[in-house]
């Protein structure tokens, strides 16, 4: 058995190292361990015969002189942790306006997140009331996590509530970490913690304001692809139809014939020139080569080179024209045109990417021709979100810049894209 020695023997001193939760505790150190064990004011010191024992204070008693490492400081604050939870007691009774006083902060106010990602959000919170706030009982005090959008309106995701991890005393602080899971739809969202007290009682009724935190949740970045890299590892020979989407052949046929068809509602006709953005493998072009006559005119460009090879084999005509162009520019001077296609490359364009080729379609289009180009709209979205996979636009945005570019808008048609989100197809002119 080791001697105890009382507290009370020894003088307190300023370099005493206090029990981070309040309690004293008895100790015993001895070949690099020590145990604990709360709520007793002794200290246990470990005589060595031919040392002079030393003592200092531990919450008012004697404790060896001894230098502590790192783990063994680790080790008394998780047992001081663990204490903590073991000794939570449960709250049954309303808390008192004033017992209601505190502080909640989010750590990290924007953050960009993808899909459905799970994620650690770290809340720092502090009672500045005068009783204990625990999440055990019949009135226990949650945090509640809601998503909205970023102007605060309401989506389907139902709020979801949290238990402080540890029994949070008067006049205390601790750091809060929520392990959340990002909505499924891209948008910009506004991630809101609220303090309340079960049933129905609200900290911020009281001055607590919640902690939010704007998030912008963008596509899986698996999904994301690099245009160039992936028509170089396509066989065009083989399947060129896999590249511009359709799985197959027949697919491919067809909608060249759709999207024909679409031109023609607007105002094509075989005479007209056009010019095809983001060619492809030529599936408009294979629509067209036996519908435009002799003195029409039509001319692909794509930012694949093996697009633009492929094509000029393929497509042989002699009023049937391909250059590759750059993401912002397309090579054409001096040159106008009846209509000008965009399919499928607002889909994939950042917004000052589409800024200026609407400039250049601007530029391009004859005075009495059209621009028909489709987007992937959200009403989740502010302004854009996504990557070269897939951009979603907030529509309102989108017209602002077509509007910007000296073009005014007509949606003509939409389809579902994904969840929250459509598909529009539109047609552009000059503005009057």
């Amino acid at each position: 058995m080791l001697p105890l020695a009382r507290t009370s023997r020894f003088p307190r001193s300023p370099d005493a190292d206090l029990d981070p939760i309040g309690h004293s505790a008895v100790s015993c150190r001895r070949s690099g361990s020590i145990h604990r064990a709360a709520g007793v004011n002794y200290h246990a010191t470990v005589i060595d015969h031919g040392k002079e024992p030393t003592a200092d204070l531990h919450r008012g008693g004697p404790r060896m002189a001894s230098h502590r490492s790192p783990i063994v400081r680790r080790l008394r604050h998780w047992a001081s942790d663990c204490l903590r939870v073991w000794q939570r007691p449960h709250l049954n009774a309303p808390l008192s306006p004033f017992d209601m006083q505190g502080r909640l902060v989010a750590l990290k106010t924007l953050c960009r997140l993808e899909a459905r990602q799970w994620f650690t959000h770290w809340l720092h919170l502090s009672n500045l009331g005068s009783a204990d706030w625990s999440s055990r009982g019949k009135c226990p005090v949650v945090l509640s996590v809601s998503w909205t959008l970023h102007n605060g309106e309401a989506i389907d995701l139902p709020p979801r509530e949290y238990a402080l991890p540890t029994l949070l005393r008067a006049g205390e602080s601790m750091r809060v970490p929520l392990s959340l899971q990002a909505p499924e739809a891209m948008g910009d969202y506004r991630l809101r913690v609220e303090l309340r007290q079960r049933p129905e009682r609200w900290f911020r009724e009281f001055g607590v304001a919640p902690a939010d935190c704007y998030c912008a949740v963008s596509a899986r970045a698996r999904d994301d692809i690099d245009y160039q890299a992936f028509y170089a590892a396509q066989d065009l020979g083989r399947n060129y139809w896999l590249v511009v989407g359709p799985q197959t052949r027949a697919d491919f046929d067809r909608l060249a014939q759709v999207k024909k068809q679409h031109l023609i509602d607007l105002g094509l006709h075989p005479d007209a020139r056009i010019l095809d953005v983001g060619c492809g493998t030529g599936l408009l072009a294979q629509a067209l080569e036996g519908y435009l006559s002799d003195r029409g005119r039509y001319v692909g460009t794509d930012l694949a080179p093996q697009a633009i090879e492929f094509c000029q084999a393929r497509y042989r005509r002699p009023n049937f024209h391909f250059q590759v162009n750059e993401p912002t520019t397309l090579p054409l001077v001096d040159e106008t045109f009846d209509c000008i296609a965009f399919y499928s490359v607002f889909t994939h364009t950042y917004a000052d990417e589409t800024a200026l080729l609407l400039g250049e379609a601007k530029r391009l289009l004859a005075p009495k021709g059209f621009v028909f180009a489709d987007v992937f709209t959200s009403p989740r979205v502010e302004r854009t979100q996504g990557h070269r996979g897939a951009i979603e636009w907030n529509l309102h945005h989108f017209l602002r810049l077509v509007a910007l570019a000296g073009l005014s808008a007509q949606c003509v048609f939409s389809t579902p894209w994904q969840q929250h989100a459509e598909r529009r197809f539109f047609r552009f002119v000059h503005r009057e």
